[in-house]
């Protein structure tokens, strides 16, 4: 990301102190900037997962509570990993020294956690649309598809970021890619795309060729609610998703950029790695919200067949 050429950037290990040190520094990494307004965003998930945890258990399932659990544990590590790197970041900037590996490993473990809580969200709304009697068994053969692809491009994205840990660095210019780490992370957005979109594809045509009318206008409300929100999280992370993509091959595409670009488009990056498993949180415990209130609607009315997907037991 660095480039020694540039006369007003001291490099990792420089003995250039500037003109208002006393002591050899690195600049500060800006994306400690960004960890606290991360930590705001999960403060919204956990405390909706507390809300979510003294709801009686009859009103949630057991594989909704297990679910829950698994995703924000998992986040719960990713926050941990955001403060340690903070922490060491703010080390680097006292003592002028950096070490590229300890980089590395934690981009590795914040694309296991965030492939982690995607593949569980992803889950979540698999099962609220496999409830649907509609669905044809084809298309969970294509969402499984997908999902497995999603694991083995994330997974397969950390690893090539050990692998160029261990890769000495270049003099000048942005970090030199592998073919191998480009089709891993090309795999894992991709496939996370095509999962969110297969599963609101399935969502819509499943609730629109449904045999059983819904004729409770309480309970068509809800599903209608559920059906926004499982439509506007995907296109969200979908939008999201493609700017992953394409802010860090910017540096690349555009070999004269000075190194303030780079460096925006390194903290546009983090911000966005971030937010994606924050914003698949958030929205599966709205979406457990929203399933809620089925049950109170179902309990009103007689008129409502038994064929009808029960949404309080997913």
């Amino acid at each position: 990301m660095s480039s020694s050429s540039d006369p007003s950037f001291s490099a990792p290990g420089s003995s250039d102190p500037g003109p208002h040190m006393m002591n050899p520094r690195l600049n500060l990494d800006s994306s400690v900037y960004v960890v606290p307004a991360l930590t705001l965003l999960s403060c919204i998930a956990i405390m909706q997962y507390g809300n979510f945890c003294l709801t009686p258990a009859s009103e949630r399932s057991r594989q909704s509570f297990y679910l829950a659990t698994i995703g924000i544990s998992i986040h719960l590590v990713q926050i941990a990993l955001d403060f340690w790197y903070m922490c060491y970041s703010f080390q680097s900037y006292l003592t002028g020294q950096t070490k590229d590996p300890v980089i590395f490993l934690y981009t590795t473990l914040e694309v296991c956690t965030a492939v982690g809580i995607a593949v569980t969200v992803q889950y979540h709304y698999f099962r609220l649309v496999q409830a649907m009697p509609a669905l044809s068994k084809w298309w969970t053969v294509a969402i499984g598809f997908f999902a497995v692809a999603t694991c083995v491009g994330g997974l397969g994205t950390g690893a090539e970021f050990q692998v160029m840990g261990r890769t000495p660095p270049p003099t000048a210019g942005p970090p030199v890619i592998s073919i191998v780490f480009l089709a891993f992370y090309n795999m894992w957005l991709i496939s996370n795309c095509l999962t969110d979109g297969t599963i609101s594809i399935a969502m819509i045509l499943a609730l629109r060729h449904s045999r059983s009318p819904i004729r409770h206008q309480s309970l068509a409300t809800t599903l209608r609610r559920l059906l926004f929100l499982t439509v506007s999280t995907f296109g969200l992370t979908f939008i999201v998703a493609l700017l992953s993509l394409i802010v860090p091959a910017l540096p690349h595409m555009i070999p004269s950029m000075s190194i303030r670009g780079q460096e925006i488009c390194r903290l546009g990056s983090f911000i966005l790695n971030g937010i994606l498993p924050r914003i698949y949180l958030n929205s599966f415990f709205c979406s457990l919200q929203c399933a809620r209130g089925t049950k109170s609607a179902k309990h009103d009315t007689k008129t409502i067949t038994d064929s009808e997907p029960d949404y309080e037991k997913v």
